[in-house]
């Protein structure tokens, strides 16, 4: 596989095809699953250490320079797409959720935020994160677009994401999810750890 497709691929620029092509490529052998896993800890790394940070609540890094090592969608073989096709019901319109605190990417932008909890979040072009205001008591945000997460772990408390159709559930791990109401569209990527992924209702 070629460093321009992979890169492509890590940086969430890839056409489906591609994805496609990686993902089949890093399944057909161990070693190459662990070029993937070498890329996206490097490509993660670069972008912690180069990029400079606001630090006003949830600290926002607009990384204009280093775009291309976008960690959000460093990817290993070991990815995981999770479809899920399900009708909503009229009891969501009951949920009575809070939020703090909204963050968005612009088309054409990205985003890198780190929560009170010490979660990194990488937000996608054209996405919206709201944080919950019940810190220390809830680790739930809600996303209507696509991010990165490397949920701080926490045994006490699970971090949450919430989108249009589906809730994401984890305690401590790293993990993509794509959710645009606009297109329908709901997948999720697992790089480390587990997810828990469940319908809303």
């Amino acid at each position: 596989m070629d460093k321009q497709t992979l890169e492509r691929y890590i940086c969430g620029e890839s056409s489906v095809e591609e994805r496609i092509r990686v993902t089949e490529w890093a399944e057909s052998d161990n070693d190459k699953y662990q070029e993937l896993l070498a890329l996206r800890k490097l490509y993660t790394s670069t972008l912690l250490n180069t990029a400079g940070e606001v630090k006003t609540g949830p600290r926002l890094v607009w990384s204009f320079r280093r775009m291309f090592r976008y960690a959000a969608c460093a990817v290993i073989a070991g990815a995981v797409a999770i479809g899920v096709f399900s009708m909503l019901t009229d009891r969501r319109a009951s949920r009575k959720e809070f939020y703090a605190q909204t963050i968005i990417s612009p088309v054409g932008q990205r985003v890198h935020t780190v929560l009170s909890d010490g979660t990194e979040v990488w937000l996608n072009s054209n996405s919206t994160l709201e944080i919950s205001e019940e810190a220390g008591k809830s680790r739930k945000v809600r996303l209507d677009g696509e991010a990165c997460f490397d949920v701080a772990h926490n045994d006490d408390i699970p971090f949450i994401v919430e989108t249009y159709r589906n809730e994401v559930r984890v305690l401590g791990t790293i993990f993509n999810v794509t959710a645009y109401k606009s297109s329908d569209d709901f997948s999720v990527k697992l790089y480390e750890g587990k997810v828990s992924v469940s319908d809303l209702a």
